[in-house]
């Protein structure tokens, strides 16, 4: 079961499909079906998790087969640099950069 323990404004804007909404772990006595299961928990940068994960423990849900992801941006993944387009003065600094001088 993947988790996204991040609230619910961020999970509603963009996801991991498939993931439940967790926020922060705190199942309010739902979710018992989950205790037994694998989990993959993720926000969007890994910290939140660890606090999660305490919650979760504390409901008494078994961690021992849990994965922390990381964060969302990771699954993201991260923005590539922009190639300036060839001919264009940026590409020939970029080249620059790159190759050495451009005779």
């Amino acid at each position: 079961m993947i988790v996204d323990v991040r609230p619910e404004t961020a999970y509603s804007k963009a996801h991991v499909p498939g993931a439940l909404n967790i926020p922060n772990g705190l199942t309010k006595g739902q979710y018992e079906e989950l205790k037994s299961k694998d989990m993959v928990l993720y926000c969007e940068t890994g910290i939140r998790v660890e606090f999660a994960k305490k919650n979760l423990e504390k409901d008494g849900y078994d961690l021992t087969r849990t994965l922390n992801f990381g964060g969302f941006s990771r699954y993201k993944g991260k923005p590539k640099p922009e190639q300036p387009q060839p001919g264009s003065k940026s590409a020939r600094l970029y080249r620059t950069v790159e190759t050495g001088p451009v005779s």
